[in-house]
């Protein structure tokens, strides 16, 4: 993977250094916090890690997430979703799975530029796939039932069942988000439908 930033809204991409940040063919997310502040999560890592850049992307530091002591039996661990949400401030959410098919789920929080980072157990929640942050406390989860926290990923509660799977959502605020969802499985047919709330 190669790193690019534009600064004319894509008219023209510039790479920095040599470009090349992982040697890997695996996917990746990126996003920044401000014009400095950029956070890369490769699909999967052993152990787990972030990238993280503090001066525009012209270098990239690795940042390693501590072992899953919450999970002492874990055999494999993915990030799920990461999250910049201020310039010091991170999420990852992270699941492992045992040898024996048992999988549970923790939130990473860092509020010192991923120095350190606190983890929060969440479950026993099914399937979840994606996350928003609003701000350093409120937050959703988002699988088949959406789950909120006030409380900077401590404590969740259920706010709606959807049954949605593999959906996407947006939240701008805690009233007013967005999903992507399919709107008919049983089908085999893949239509995906807009939903506001």
């Amino acid at each position: 993977y190669a790193y690019a930033p534009t600064i004319d809204i894509g008219v023209e991409f510039d790479k920095v250094g040599d470009g090349h940040l992982l040697n890997t063919t695996e996917e990746m997310e990126m996003e920044f916090a401000d014009r400095q502040t950029g956070l890369i999560r490769p699909a999967s890592t052993d152990p787990l890690f972030l990238l993280w850049s503090d001066d525009g992307g012209s270098t990239w530091e690795r940042r390693d997430l501590p072992a899953p002591d919450w999970y002492p039996s874990a055999f494999e661990c993915d990030m799920i979703d990461s999250q910049l949400i201020s310039a010091l401030s991170a999420a990852v959410l992270v699941r492992c799975r045992d040898g024996i098919g048992h999988s549970r789920m923790a939130l990473y929080r860092t509020e010192d530029g991923a120095g350190t980072w606190q983890t929060f157990p969440v479950s026993p929640f099914e399937s979840i796939w994606s996350m928003d942050f609003l701000d350093h406390d409120t937050g959703f989860l988002f699988g088949p039932t959406i789950y909120e926290t006030k409380q900077g990923g401590r404590s969740w509660r259920a706010v709606k069942q959807v049954g949605w799977d593999r959906a996407k959502f947006d939240f701008i605020n805690a009233d007013l988000g967005w999903a992507v969802a399919e709107e008919d499985i049983s089908t085999g047919e893949t239509r995906w439908a807009v939903l506001a709330t």
